[in-house]
């Protein structure tokens, strides 16, 4: 006995409506009536999945098994329902016999392939999901999946190709054209990211993926006003979107929003109570807020959600290092190679990492920008004396300047290309130094005030060439760095509130930042009268040893955190450095000295953005010096 075909239509028909409430009811009553009807027991097990009561599902789903053991449509939907309820091994096993029992059963190779995807088996998915293509040419949910994987895989190309396909078979296709906007982005290909972002809204207006998609674009853009709006109108169509409120707390940390950003991450988390990506932009930002204990909190928690978070592990090292916890910073620092973030290219050797061996060959290569390596350059003494031979791999800008500081032995390679496998036992790159060398403050003290010697006969003449007759002090200024990074901007300072509080002191200044100055000079003298020095046979940014002698021949540096300021405090120059409110951990959270540095006194914000305060101080300390 089994259902009338009218009773059988009549259910698919309320279930395909949306009509769960009648639907279930009028499952049930068939159910009871003929409890054997595997389509009733089938539609009920799809409403009980789809309304969040996955294990009641589950046993119906076992039930039809029980009556249809050769159903390869019920091993599909238990295997769903496994992979939903994280019973990977029963999912994995189930959607195997749904193949093995229909080899030609599309939909079965494509949610296997979800699954394989979902479980970081990339190879076995791609396979899959091309197998459900050959099966169903024009199975276009299929053709997204396989874009989103390659997207994923940063394989954009492809994934563009594939979802485009998709686009082809269904022209109104608004999830392809979704993630093709997110491939686009990811590319750094904007125009087109924003184009297809915005087709996909055309065909849904109710769709808050694609708005959600289009304010990060805009982020990346730095367009942070249209990034909000998306972000608040995919909140307006669902208000209870964590995605969108951990997206919504990155823009508002872009722009120093710091206080707003938390209250997001906190909503984001509020929503998902294991959303690890949160915890860990939450500890960032509380971290740029100076509460070290709750941001070190926050990644402990995104660790135990997620114990291979490398993001998470990377961001705690900054919280133990601002804190002067040297030994476990510099160990959770290692995990920087496993994060997304651009730390440079990473070399590869079949050679191992130095971890303490004496009296070998090693080759220690750079990594990060040429700030990061004239600091981390403080260590190449200690590394040589532990070793055999010292090749070093570094900017080549800078091999003037370190082989007039290291012994005369020392190998240096400019190009990677150049690097003799045979010439190094070992290696290691700059970075991981400090994990060998400075495990508490007391290590710091190693590092001599100048460790770095510029070309003292250059030296010499820009400063005769600086001062000609003139009995003034010479101040090296620099006041902006381009760096990428968040909340970089709140670095930088403008030129006229550096340049006015020293012209007060009858200074010489002298420009040492890097990039195009002439107009931003130029506006300045026309403005106030005061004269910034240029030095036009110094190109400050490929003559690092000129800009070396350069500063040598200055009294004092002041700038804000640049390669400038690593440069100053290497040659051992009296040097005072601006520091917005989230400095980097290398400068510590408190005080005026700076443990990396013997030359520098440290000046900081304590409301992000406003300079005001450590000019003044700035202002107050140089009067005191050299007004007396």
């Amino acid at each position: 006995m089994k259902p009338s075909i009218q009773q059988q239509q009549d259910l698919l028909d309320l279930y395909t409506s949306g009509k769960f409430d009648i639907a279930e009811k009028n499952a049930l009553l068939l159910i009871e009536k003929f409890p054997n009807h595997s389509l009733s027991l089938k539609v009920l097990c799809a409403i009980l999945s789809q309304t969040n009561r996955k294990q009641e599902a589950l046993n119906y789903a076992k039930k039809v098994i029980n009556i249809s053991p050769q159903d390869a449509e019920a091993f599909n939907n238990l295997a769903n329902l496994f992979k939903d309820l994280g019973l990977n091994q029963d999912a994995f096993k189930n959607y195997k016999k749904a193949i093995f029992l229909n080899p030609n059963y599309a939909e079965a190779y494509n949610n296997f392939a979800l699954f394989l995807q979902e479980n970081n088996n990339f190879e076995e998915a791609e396979a899959n999901y091309k197998k459900a293509i050959s099966l169903k040419s024009n199975y276009i949910q299929v053709y997204n999946n396989l874009g989103v994987l390659y997207k994923d895989l940063e394989r954009f190309d492809e994934a563009i190709n594939i979802l485009n396909k998709a686009i082809q078979i269904k022209y109104n296709y608004f999830q392809a054209f979704n993630n093709l906007g997110i491939a686009y982005q990811l590319q750094g290909n904007y125009e087109k990211a924003v184009y297809n972002l915005n087709k996909a809204i055309h065909f849904n207006n109710d769709y808050p993926e694609a708005y959600n998609s289009l304010g990060n674009t805009y982020i990346d853009m730095r367009k942070y006003a249209e990034a909000e709006r998306c972000f608040k109108k995919a909140l307006s169509i669902r208000p209870k979107y964590p995605q969108v409120y951990n997206n919504l707390g990155t823009m508002y940390k872009y722009i120093g929003k710091l206080n707003e950003a938390v209250e997001c991450y906190k909503k984001a988390i509020s929503l998902k109570s294991n959303y690890a990506e949160a915890y860990n932009n939450l500890g960032v930002c509380l971290k740029d807020l100076n509460n070290f204990n709750s941001s070190e909190n926050c990644f402990k928690k995104a660790i135990e959600i997620k114990p291979d978070y490398a993001e998470a592990y990377y961001n705690l090292s900054f919280v133990m290092l601002h804190q002067y916890k040297f030994q476990k910073g510099f160990v959770f620092y290692e995990w920087r190679w496993k994060t997304k973030q651009k730390i440079g290219n990473k070399f590869k050797s079949n050679k191992p990492l130095w971890r303490g061996e004496q009296n070998k060959n090693i080759l220690v290569w750079k990594e990060q920008g040429i700030g990061d390596e004239i600091m981390y350059g403080s260590l190449l003494k200690e590394l040589y004396v532990n070793c055999k031979n010292l090749l070093i791999f570094c900017d080549q800008r800078l091999i003037p300047l370190f082989k007039r500081t290291l012994p005369s032995k020392v190998k240096f390679i400019d190009n990677e290309k150049s690097i003799i496998n045979d010439d190094y036992d070992f290696h290691l790159p700059m970075g991981s130094m400090p994990l060998f060398f400075r495990k508490n403050i007391t290590t710091f003290e190693k590092s001599p005030k100048g460790y770095l010697k510029p070309d003292h006969q250059k030296t010499s003449y820009l400063r005769d060439q600086i001062l000609s007759s003139s009995p003034n002090k010479i101040v090296g200024i620099s006041w902006f760095t381009k760096s990428p990074n968040t909340l970089s901007s709140f670095r930088n300072i403008k030129l006229k509130q550096i340049a006015t509080l020293l012209a007060t002191l009858n200074f010489k200044i002298i420009n040492l930042q890097y990039g195009d100055t002439q107009k931003e000079i130029q506006n300045l003298k026309n403005e106030t009268g005061i004269e910034i020095i240029n030095i036009e046979e110094i190109d400050k940014f490929n003559d690092i040893d000129g800009l070396a002698s350069l500063i040598s021949a200055c009294d004092l540096v002041v700038s804000t955190t640049n390669v400038t300021v690593h440069l100053s405090a290497s040659l051992g120059i009296d040097t005072r450095v601006l520091l917005p409110l989230t400095p980097d951990a290398r400068w510590g959270m408190k005080g005026k000295k700076s443990y990396w540095y013997k030359s520098v006194q440290l000046y900081r914000q304590i409301t992000l953005g406003d300079w005001d305060h450590p000019l003044n101080e700035l202002r107050d300390e140089l009067h005191n010096m050299f007004n007396n």
